[in-house]
């Protein structure tokens, strides 16, 4: 039977998919927590031995919610996992007081071997009485603090590590925390073009590299770009590129930067 305590800061903007902490339950007592205000009450009630924090895209606020629990409890060591990864992201996590930091994907035995190495090599948790104090003094990088100048930053994020999934502009305003009118509107003024645009684009950046593989065809690139249909593809190839795909992998052509592909008029 699970006897170690986990606690689960399950702090993901786009909570579509499952989380790290699926499948967790059968090894040990796993509490879910998703609300920041909630955490000083968990910890109290269950006494944990580790407390895991998960993000997809970090934010000022979820990272904030970290560095003030580890403050406040500072025995109790701290994981850390998440999508979007950056070495600044990470300095600034064991700066902070993290234990380990684990970047998904995960493979399946990973996160049970990292848990059961901090259980074994834990101070006990909280037990009441005056707690030492750590102070944080490392400063959330800078391409996590968002703001409403770079609200759309996030969404670029995603749309780079899932370009070649669908990817739906209702996902994208609520990993921003808005509505998809605004956020199409403030996406333009931000990025410059639209996220249709911008998603197309970056796709035939992509295939545009892989095409020079020789042992690729022009419909396995489509797909691993994100188009289900072939003549959608090579109809968007076209126009982004102004060649074929066909005819960019006879000219073996350095792969273009995104300022080279274009929308033909």
């Amino acid at each position: 039977m699970a006897t170690e305590q986990i606690l689960w800061v399950d702090l993901r903007l786009c909570r579509a998919r499952a989380g790290a902490v699926d499948g967790l339950e059968a090894r040990y007592q796993v509490t879910c927590v998703q609300d920041p205000g909630r955490l000083s009450d968990a910890i109290t009630s269950t006494r944990p031995g580790i407390i895991c924090f998960e993000y997809d895209y970090p934010d000022i606020a979820g990272l904030q919610a970290l560095r003030d629990t580890k403050t406040s409890y500072p025995p109790v060591p701290i994981l850390m996992v998440t999508e979007q990864h950056s070495e600044s992201l990470a300095v600034w996590a064991f700066r902070s007081g993290v234990r380990d930091y684990l970047v998904k994907p995960l493979e399946p035995l990973e996160l049970p071997a990292r848990l059961d190495t901090l259980l074994s090599l834990r101070v006990q948790g909280p037990r009441g009485g005056a707690r030492p104090i750590v102070r944080c003094h490392s400063a959330v990088p800078a391409e996590y603090r968002g703001g409403p100048e770079k609200m759309t930053q996030r969404a670029v994020n995603y749309i780079e590590a899932h370009y070649h999934e669908p990817v739906y502009l209702e996902t994208l305003a609520r990993i921003c925390g808005t509505s998809a009118s605004h956020f199409s509107r403030v996406f333009r003024a931000e990025q410059g073009e639209r996220f249709s645009r911008y998603l197309c684009r970056l796709r035939v950046l992509k295939a545009a590299a892989l095409l020079r593989r020789p042992d690729a065809s022009v419909t396995e690139v489509a797909m691993a770009v994100g188009f289900s249909n072939p003549s959608h593809f090579t109809h968007t190839f076209q126009r982004y590129a102004g060649m074929l795909p066909s005819e960019h992998r006879k000219r073996a052509v350095i792969e273009p930067t995104a300022a080279a592909i274009s929308e033909a008029p």
